[in-house]
């Protein structure tokens, strides 16, 4: 292993995915806003979701998130 990162997580007190722990289930079945420097739709975590069999990996951002 070269490196390893922790992933945070920040949610609104009440989301759904507060209610216990997350799952990748959980994690990809939730709306998310994407932050990329380089205007990526997918990353490392939807390539872990793929691998772990949830369809599709997180969902994508809006297509009005405002790209370089």
């Amino acid at each position: 292993m070269l490196a390893r990162f922790d992933v945070v997580g920040v949610a609104a007190a009440g989301h759904p995915l507060t209610a216990g722990p997350v799952t990748p289930e959980s994690f990809a079945a939730a709306n998310h806003l994407g932050v990329s420097r380089r205007g990526r739709v997918r990353g490392p975590v939807d390539d872990r979701l793929a691998e772990l069999g949830s369809p599709g990996g997180s969902s994508p951002p809006s297509p009005a998130t405002p790209r370089p």
